[in-house]
């Protein structure tokens, strides 16, 4: 009797064993699911926000086009663009360098530069440290502060000193056409959210900037 009352509880005790295994595998399996749950969800959450911002790109770069399509004289098409990229970062001055001409062909600047030599100074300057870099390594640049700038010399740092600049190659059909800059105060440092900001316009830009020198070639060779 008490033989069998010893091998009913072994019974018993095994059954609960086995129950209480069971029941660990079942919630180390349930949290296993609940953390790829969680980790799908921040996926989603994350791919959601990469589509909405990828949106917001786009729009802003089809309506920067659209404000460009039909201009045709290039001067004015290019100040037309560079005050529109100034209103996209604030208390900025932005400046286009054409590369088919070698030299600046549109710059808005803030309005304490007073005098057209302080523009003439900043565009020799930023000729030989910014666009020289951007236009032989096809990357951008963003300096914090122009007496930081690595390669420039003395009299062009002393001019840069005071500005954060922030250089971006345009590409057109057939390669870079041109290169933008953009500066302001380096109290109020440019950013990689900046450039993001700016980044979606540039193909746009480089579209308008091709067409407008096609019809200028037109007029000329007609």
């Amino acid at each position: 009797m008490e033989a069998n009352e010893s091998l009913k509880m072994n019974m018993l005790a095994a059954r609960y064993a086995k129950l209480r295994q069971l029941c660990r595998q079942l919630n180390r399996k349930r949290r296993n699911l609940r953390d790829k749950v969680d980790l799908l969800c921040r996926d989603l959450v994350y791919s959601n926000q990469t589509f909405t911002e990828t949106l917001q790109d786009l729009r802003r770069a089809y309506d920067f086009q659209t404000e460009l399509t039909g201009e045709f004289d290039l001067r004015y098409m290019l100040h037309k663009a560079l005050r529109h990229l100034r209103e996209q970062i604030t208390q900025s001055s932005a400046a286009i360098y054409l590369c088919d001409r070698g030299d600046f062909a549109a710059h808005v600047a803030g309005a304490w530069y007073e005098q057209a030599q302080d523009i003439a100074d900043i565009e020799r300057s930023l000729a030989v440290t910014v666009v020289k870099s951007v236009t032989e390594t096809h990357k951008a640049v963003l300096v914090d502060d122009g007496c930081n700038y690595p390669t420039a010399q003395t009299q062009h740092r002393q001019v840069l000193t005071g500005l954060s600049l922030m250089g971006l190659g345009i590409v057109g059909e057939d390669g870079l056409v041109g290169v933008l800059i953009i500066y302001r105060c380096a109290s109020e440092p440019l950013s990689q959210n900046d450039k993001l900001i700016v980044e979606p316009l540039l193909t746009p830009l480089g579209r308008a900037i091709n067409a407008a020198q096609k019809l200028e070639q037109l007029i000329v060779h007609n």
